[in-house]
């Protein structure tokens, strides 16, 4: 039988899966993905992967990528790609941000809900357990859904069968037969640009990283999650994100959680103006990281892990282990961070 190792870096960062190495800065930035070297911007957007064929605009959406031109309405939401003068794919939201319409050449999809598509015609409705989704049934044909620990479309059976694995990031690995799902990788959404839509953002496989900064700072205590370009913290084999928001930690073999965060001790002093700090879905979190909690302890990142990671984060001065920044969401939308 075949065997797989895995591992990690102090942070719990997956560092060599299936073959493939991974390499990251202070700041989480992928600087290695899967052998191959990729650069990071130090200026804005800070924690972007400045990757060949890959820019930003001011708000620090891509709009370009390889082969493909990416266009965004007035709030960040992903409109439109084009590959020169062809749209591949052009998308609808509604007045909460999510997707209700997507249009590829000739076909129109329609997202009624969770449980319900429209594409081409073609009614798709989903079957969930546990909310897991665990069929699919296109048209008049049943597929039942297996999911590996992330939640990952890794086998459908009806009359055909079809495989597929996926390296750490994504990127597909191995597969078999005609995969009738494009709930692959975390269960999310893949498209025809090769993008996965993850609810509040797209997720690019290729780079390992989203494509646009995150809104939101989901937990103000962890310092990875002020990257907000990083995907699930680097946690990618324990980790999945179920809506482009926020790390979720998936369940072990035996039905444990399969990831704890580090323990933090020793001391680093902050400055921080918190009325620009970045948005959090937990505000009273973010206070208590910003502020009232003024020191925080880094022992288990390693010597001198905090100050440049602050650094990379906010176009601020650094001089004696204090990171000021003042300038980040001073307009009060961190879309436009300058």
């Amino acid at each position: 039988s075949a065997y797989n190792t895995f591992t990690y870096d102090a942070q719990n960062r997956v560092s060599a899966a299936y073959g493939q190495s991974y390499g990251y800065d202070t700041a989480g930035r992928l600087t290695s993905y899967e052998g191959a070297a990729q650069t990071v911007n130090n200026s804005f957007p800070g924690h972007a992967i400045k990757k060949s064929g890959y820019c930003y605009d001011a708000n620090g959406n891509a709009k370009s990528r390889p082969g493909q031109t990416l266009l965004w309405d007035v709030q960040n939401r992903l409109k439109e790609v084009t590959n020169g003068t062809t749209t591949i794919e052009s998308y609808l939201y509604d007045p909460d941000g999510q997707r209700v319409k997507k249009v590829a050449g000739s076909t129109s999809t329609y997202y009624i809900s969770p449980l319900y598509e429209i594409s081409g015609g073609t009614i798709i409705k989903y079957y969930y357990f546990n909310g897991q989704r665990i069929a699919q049934k296109n048209g008049s044909t049943l597929y039942y859904l297996h999911s590996d620990q992330l939640g990952s479309t890794v086998l459908t059976t009806s009359s055909a069968n079809a495989t597929q694995t996926y390296y750490a990031y994504g990127r597909l690995r191995n597969y078999s037969g005609s995969f009738p799902t494009r709930h692959q990788f975390t269960g999310q959404y893949i498209d025809d640009t090769g993008l996965y839509y993850y609810g509040a953002r797209y997720y690019d496989r290729e780079i390992g990283a989203f494509i646009s900064p995150d809104t939101l700072v989901p937990d103000a205590t962890n310092l990875f999650d002020y990257n907000r370009y990083m995907y699930v913290r680097g946690r990618v084999l324990n980790m999945n994100d179920p809506t482009g928001h926020y790390s979720n930690c998936t369940m072990d073999a035996g039905g444990s959680m399969a990831c704890a965060d580090n323990e933090v001790t020793g001391g680093v002093t902050l400055s921080i103006d918190p009325a620009n700090e970045p948005q959090s879905s937990n505000p009273n979190g973010t206070q208590q990281f910003l502020t009232t909690m003024a020191t925080v302890g880094v022992a288990s990142f390693g010597a001198g892990f905090i100050t440049p990671y602050l650094a990379s984060l906010w176009p601020a001065a650094v001089e004696g282990g204090t990171v000021t920044a003042t300038a980040a969401c001073a307009d009060g939308d961190c879309t436009n961070e300058v």
